[in-house]
């Protein structure tokens, strides 16, 4: 991680997950062509290797090529869910065992939400996992399963640019039409809502996990978010680089911010060595765990 230290002043990140995660590409991106690696393998044994650096195009990087190896190794048996959809060119939204369901955010579309929630209003639990990125504004419709009633859930503040310096507030972060989430609906989901999120929920993601804090009795397994929401705005450099940051202030309705805090779970779960290695899901596997604890 030599490469991390030297570069990490150049980093944009709040918190040291966010660090990690972009010393990444730090790593396997780079002017030089080859990188040297020194690790410990699985055996105990040390190893040094030089590796070769290729391009990587990041607007790919989630194709099928992509999907994370992860597992669910859950009561001595191994899961595969997150699967992969040929026809539809997109992971599958929903995996389901026994009484618990689990939805992959990333691929949820707006259409199919009524459908999935009427299939599985009767589990005992729901995950929903935000480690993925969703933009998608319609899927704001999945609220109006979890909720009884409609939910004012942020607040932004934007610039004025007919006054410089003076910047306003919007009562809503998403669009006028979606400023509550929710509606009025006695018939509710009433198990247990798991969320999942780690340093890869950043940006639009971001707003689902504030929208996710109002549904009854939820519980946020993980870790401390990006903190990097709102719009993106950029200043070109005459290199041929450019500034990115954002030109949107994001916050809760009580005025408390999220940008550079970002949500925070109420139960922290990381990826181990050992997880890593064996390719398991420790936050979903904990997430069921918590479903199986509810009476």
């Amino acid at each position: 991680m030599k490469s991390h230290n030297i570069n990490s002043e150049y980093f944009a990140y709040f918190n040291e997950a966010v660090k990690l995660r972009e010393a990444y590409s730090y790593l396997f991106s780079s002017n030089e062509l080859t990188a040297t690696l020194e690790g410990v393998k699985k055996n105990g044994k040390s190893f040094k290797m030089v590796m070769e650096r290729t391009e990587r195009i990041f607007q790919n990087e989630w194709d099928k090529y992509g999907i994370p190896n992860y597992q669910l190794l859950y009561k001595n048996k191994t899961y595969t869910y997150l699967t992969y959809n040929e026809k539809e060119s997109r992971l599958n939204p929903s995996f389901s065992l026994d009484d618990k369901a689990y939805f992959e955010f990333t691929s949820l579309k707006a259409a199919e939400i009524p459908e999935l929630m009427e299939k599985y209003q009767n589990t005992k639990g729901m995950v929903f996992d935000l480690r993925g990125y969703n933009n998608d504004g319609s899927i704001i419709k999945i609220f109006d399963y979890l909720m009884s009633k409609p939910e004012h859930f942020g607040i932004m503040t934007q610039a004025d640019f007919s006054q410089p310096g003076k910047f306003c507030i919007v009562d809503n972060i998403i669009d006028k039409s979606y400023k509550f989430a929710g509606r009025n609906n006695p018939n509710a989901y009433k198990g247990q809502v798991v969320v999942l999120i780690n340093e890869y929920t950043q940006s639009a993601v971001e707003p689902w996990a504030m929208i996710f804090k109002k549904v009854p009795k939820v519980i946020f397994v993980g870790s401390q978010t990006a903190g990097a929401d709102g719009n993106k705005t950029s200043i070109k450099l005459t290199d041929g680089n450019e500034l990115i940051f954002s030109g949107l202030g994001i916050y809760y309705p009580n005025g408390d911010y999220t940008q550079r805090i970002g949500i925070h779970p109420d139960i922290v779960v990381r990826p181990t060595v050992e997880s890593i290695r064996n390719n398991q899901d420790l936050l979903l596997l904990k997430a069921f765990e918590l479903i199986d604890q509810k009476k």
